[in-house]
């Protein structure tokens, strides 16, 4: 993150309007220390910054939205199968074609990959 932020705080040329923040001593002390050793302005650091952040909470956003997309038509999946599952009470239903649809055993797959992603989502909120 500090190298993209670094990055950033040197090629960063919009127009910018005014912030006023109030930190510890020590730690702008130590702040500024490492915005001299990177040749980059405290204020371009700090712009950076959050930059960086708004940019990862938006690809975090997208991942999240992509994931929800996923469920969504598993669940789809999964209530074909049950209405199935449940006009006939068989677990194994012959197709036309010869094939076998084990219902149950794709009701069961489909419920374990909702719940994954489920707690991938989790996972994506909770690692912040």
């Amino acid at each position: 993150m500090l190298k993209r932020a670094i990055e950033l705080a040197k090629g960063n040329e919009e127009p910018k309007i005014g912030l006023s923040v109030q930190v510890p001593k020590s730690l702008k002390d130590d702040f500024e220390s490492i915005c001299k050793f990177n040749n980059v302005s405290m204020s371009s650091m700090l712009l950076s910054l959050i930059q960086v952040v708004v940019d990862d909470n938006k690809k975090r956003e997208t991942i999240i939205k992509n994931i929800e997309y996923d469920i969504a038509q598993l669940e789809r999946e999964k209530a074909i199968l049950k209405n199935v599952y449940d006009k006939y009470g068989v677990e194994e239903l012959p197709m036309e074609d010869g094939t076998i649809k084990y219902i149950k055993r794709d009701l069961d797959e489909i419920n374990k990959k909702i719940e994954s992603l489920e707690n991938d989502i989790q996972n994506i909120i909770y690692d912040l």
